[in-house]
């Protein structure tokens, strides 16, 4: 994936992508070893990441090889973040994880 933010343009690889944060017009990216910011829709690049993603909020996607557990109100990632989970969200995203889990086996 590549952004850019103040003329800087930054490429991550998906595998480094922990979640995506959409605050009003405004995307953070957070990764293992930084946040980038950078402008657009969450629903545009919803649209170029693969099946290892998932959105599971209307301003958050997260990467599921960085799931460590989840309930009916939040995921949390290896880096112990706690990203909350809509409930309307749930029984899609329990469902995808699963599949998920089973493809990476």
């Amino acid at each position: 994936m590549v952004f850019q933010n103040n003329g800087v343009t930054y490429t991550l690889r998906n595998e480094d992508i922990d979640y995506i944060e959409s605050l009003g017009r405004k995307l953070i990216i957070h990764s293992k070893n930084e946040e980038i910011e950078t402008y657009g829709k969450i629903s545009d690049i919803a649209n170029e990441l693969d099946d290892s993603f998932y959105q599971i909020h209307r301003s958050y996607i997260v990467n599921m090889s960085k799931i460590t557990n989840y309930s009916k109100n939040e995921v949390t990632l290896q880096n112990e973040d706690k990203i909350p989970l809509s409930k309307y969200r749930y029984e899609d995203f329990a469902k995808e994880y699963s599949s998920y889990l089973e493809r990476s086996r």
